[in-house]
């Protein structure tokens, strides 16, 4: 048991000191140098934020993770996950919502009710209010 034990602990270290942060300004330059390559516009570049960022040490990659915004407001579900390996991409996991800018054209980031109008609202609609 004590074996087990010390093999899953050793094997935790292991990962744990295998991945490395990656400054966000480094990833972000990694795919601006890829745009065309991840056909990704300067446009749609500019939509996206880097999440997450580290160099993994094993395989040598860097895995960046870039959340598509709008209005500085993150858009539910559109991330991209990217793996570079000598300033390349070598995968692209992920999706942007393309037709963003023309959907959204006449919608504001400032919501036009306040949190507690909402949940008043949501809670009438159900009949749970008294």
């Amino acid at each position: 048991m004590k074996k087990i034990v010390l093999f899953c602990l050793c094997i935790s270290v292991v990962l744990c000191t295998t991945a490395q942060e990656l400054d966000k300004t480094a990833a972000m330059q990694l795919v601006s140098k890829n745009l065309n390559s991840l056909g990704i516009s300067q446009q749609e570049l500019s939509q996206l934020v880097v999440s997450n960022a580290y160099v993994n040490k094993i395989p040598g990659t860097e895995m960046v993770y870039l959340q598509q915004t709008h209005q500085n407001v993150p858009v539910l579900n559109h991330l991209l996950v990217l793996a570079f390996k000598n300033g390349s991409v070598v995968s692209q996991s992920g999706n942007l919502f393309k037709g963003f800018q023309k959907a959204a054209i006449k919608t504001s980031a400032i919501p036009s009710v306040t949190a507690e109008t909402a949940v008043r609202t949501a809670l009438a609609e159900k009949k749970l209010v008294p």
